[in-house]
């Protein structure tokens, strides 16, 4: 059960707890009455009698602490104006005393206390970098690691070298320039022009099985990429060949409906 306190104690209380914080409130309490009331359990009879006090953190602003003693807004406001946060906290360590302020705080404080720099960092129109090279410069000592004409990465792998993709899919390097999509193709793509013939513009390489390691002629089959949209979005997969197949054709027909209503829809308007 909670102690009880005497009406006038409360009364007190409630006359003053207005932007007081609570360590305050019960110092003036204690002297007042000779309670015994800490900073907790002014806290704790605050918030059982709904009573804020307007200060959540429990200490008003710009009060002393070791971090913000008397005058240290003034003189951000006032001598700092231009200053980077870095310089700001020089400043401050230098007026104040070292370790009063690190480069963090002192961003901090100023945002805190909306208090801007004054400085605008943003490049301006037509304004040229600093640190630019005009063509034909470079920065000494770079060079040592240039490529020279002729040479090759040291992880260059040959011509005819297999590898296998995140996703599991089976590529071969086919050439030795040109783009990641030049040099390296898919075993599936491959297989598919031996035994059918160049596979036509727009058309990907399917697996009837759904099985990328099963790279059998016959496992294979083509289909447009809103075809293989329209199987991913009906989850129409399937280990089964025979069903692959009935879902694409279902597939197919879905989009040939699909673009009938669109056409029918803009005739109509």
């Amino acid at each position: 059960m909670g102690k009880k306190y005497p009406q006038d104690v409360h009364d007190f209380i409630v006359a003053n707890y207005k932007g007081v914080p609570s360590r305050e409130l019960a110092d003036m309490t204690n002297e007042r009455f000779g309670t015994s009331f800490t900073a907790k359990s002014i806290l704790s009879y605050k918030k059982n009698h709904h009573l804020s006090s307007g200060s959540p953190s429990g200490v008003r602003k710009n009060t002393w602490s070791p971090t913000n003693p008397p005058g240290l807004y003034e003189f951000i406001r006032d001598e700092c104006q231009g200053l980077s946060r870095q310089q700001t906290a020089a400043a401050v360590n230098e007026r104040f005393g070292s370790g009063t302020m690190t480069t963090d705080q002192a961003a901090a404080y100023r945002k805190n206390h909306k208090l801007p720099c004054g400085r605008d960092t943003r490049f301006k129109k037509g304004e040229p970098c600093r640190n630019a090279l005009e063509k034909g410069q470079h920065f000494p000592g770079c060079e040592k690691t240039w490529f020279k004409k002729e040479n090759r990465p040291h992880n260059e792998v040959e011509v005819g070298s297999r590898s296998v993709t995140t996703e599991g899919r089976h590529i071969r390097k086919v050439k030795k320039e040109g783009g990641l999509r030049e040099r390296w193709k898919f075993e599936s793509h491959i297989v598919y022009e031996k035994h059918f013939g160049k596979i036509p513009e727009g058309m990907i390489v399917g697996f009837k099985d759904g099985d990328f390691n099963n790279l059998d002629p016959d496992n294979l089959f083509l289909m447009t990429n809103e075809e293989n949209l329209e199987m991913n979005r009906h989850g129409k997969r399937s280990a089964v060949p025979e069903f692959t197949e009935t879902q694409l054709t279902i597939a197919k027909v879905r989009i040939a409906a699909r673009k009938r209503r669109k056409k029918k829809g803009e005739s109509n308007t």
